[in-house]
């Protein structure tokens, strides 16, 4: 490669590099300000915590932190048992969508995907006496 070439590359690469340090210098005088702010509204408005004034603008202005409901509770971990495992297969081999059963069993899709490779095949049906 020609040194002139790099030459002029690093000279590219510096302005580039002075462009993006005056961004992230903005970026932090922003950040600053609001900080302030914030901590002037915070004791301004006498909140116990920090925690309160979020709860409140989350109430307030109805801001959701998750693709969960409010209230609502994370699907609970499923054991696969050889019944499962024979069930779902069954579903699948009868042309039943893989999504269908997850979604009807209440199991991830990944799960299922597992299940129709046979990674579950190793389960026994437990004989009861």
């Amino acid at each position: 490669m020609d040194l002139n070439k790099q030459i002029e590359e690093l000279e590219k690469e510096q302005v580039r590099l002075a462009e993006r340090k005056k961004e992230l210098e903005e970026k932090q005088k922003l950040r600053e300000s609001l900080d302030v702010k914030l901590d002037l509204f915070f004791t301004e408005n006498k909140f116990a915590t920090p925690k309160d004034l979020a709860e409140a603008l989350i109430e307030k202005y109805g801001i959701k932190l998750s693709n969960r409901k409010p209230g609502s509770t994370r699907r609970k971990r499923t054991t696969i048992t050889a019944d499962l495992r024979d069930e779902i297969k069954a579903c699948v081999n009868a042309g039943e969508s893989m999504n269908s059963v997850s979604k009807r069993k209440e199991l991830s899709y990944a799960v299922v995907v597992k299940i129709m490779k046979g990674v579950y095949n190793h389960l026994q049906i437990r004989k009861t006496a």
